[in-house]
């Protein structure tokens, strides 16, 4: 259908539903009725991180069916979506490319290193990469930088769409609560309209947000403690670069502002 109708469509891309949308069905429409309905809504981003937010995986109450769901859309994206409609012949290298990716979500890589990893040849990698991006299964994001040729040459990380995808298919020993939290953060993010990239050089800044030409640094932690909150401080206090806004974000702390640092839950930032 694309082929049919090049040139006669616009594309929008539609999402899984935002925190604010899932907010606003539970009827929590305001600020004061979040603060009074916390709990919930805490309750509410748990799932959010284990299921994400497809509706008839939200809508619910067995997680066996939910996990059921989940991973019958992953198998429908990957074979149809992914493999069919891309002629993807080697199925089996490219079922353990995507896998290996969602595993090791958030983790920095070149697509030498991947090719290695998998014994595949990195151009193939490359391919794989590109296939899973254009089917909505994860994002690819660049490091910050002026110049192109650098963000083509660094390392780059890979986020999924839905937290689902990435708690439910994911190989891991026990929760993982950072990850799968970064993630969401994400999703969030990008449901916001945010163009995304990173930094990781000397020092690591989760995400730089870019929407309407300003910058937003924003750095992700599910909780805080005084062994790790400098750590968290410094990613964004050793930025050079002209942001509107130094965002901390956590499950559920807040912190009065310190160097131009906000630190708010997830709930404020993105209900």
């Amino acid at each position: 259908m694309p082929t049919l109708l090049s040139g006669r469509y616009v594309r929008d891309i539609v999402y899984p539903p935002a925190l604010s949308e899932l907010l606003q069905a539970q009827g929590y429409t305001d600020y004061l009725s979040r603060l009074a309905n916390k709990p919930k809504i805490l309750a509410l981003m748990m799932q959010m991180m284990e299921y994400g937010s497809f509706y008839e995986v939200f809508g619910q109450q067995d997680e066996g069916l939910k996990r059921d769901i989940l991973l019958n859309y992953y198998d429908t994206v990957i074979f149809k979506d992914c493999i069919a409609n891309n002629q993807v012949r080697d199925t089996k290298s490219f079922r353990e490319v995507a896998h290996f990716l969602i595993s090791n979500t958030a983790n920095l890589y070149s697509y030498n290193s991947l090719a290695r990893a998998l014994s595949q040849h990195d151009s193939t990698v490359k391919e794989y990469i590109r296939v899973l991006e254009d089917c909505y299964v994860l994002t690819e994001l660049k490091p910050y930088s002026y110049s192109l040729k650098e963000q083509l040459k660094a390392k780059k990380k890979s986020y999924i769409i839905d937290n689902g995808f990435l708690a439910q298919t994911a190989f891991r020993f026990s929760a993982n609560y950072g990850t799968l939290f970064e993630n969401l953060v994400f999703s969030e993010l990008v449901k916001q309209g945010y163009e995304l990239f990173f930094i990781s050089s000397d020092f690591e800044c989760d995400f730089i947000a870019r929407k309407d030409g300003q910058l937003t640094a924003i750095q992700v932690c599910y909780q805080l403690t005084p062994q790790n909150r400098e750590r968290e401080r410094q990613g964004l206090l050793k930025l050079k670069l002209a942001v509107v806004r130094q965002l901390l974000i956590t499950f559920d702390q807040s912190e009065p502002e310190v160097d131009g640092i906000e630190t708010l839950p997830f709930w404020e930032v993105f209900g």
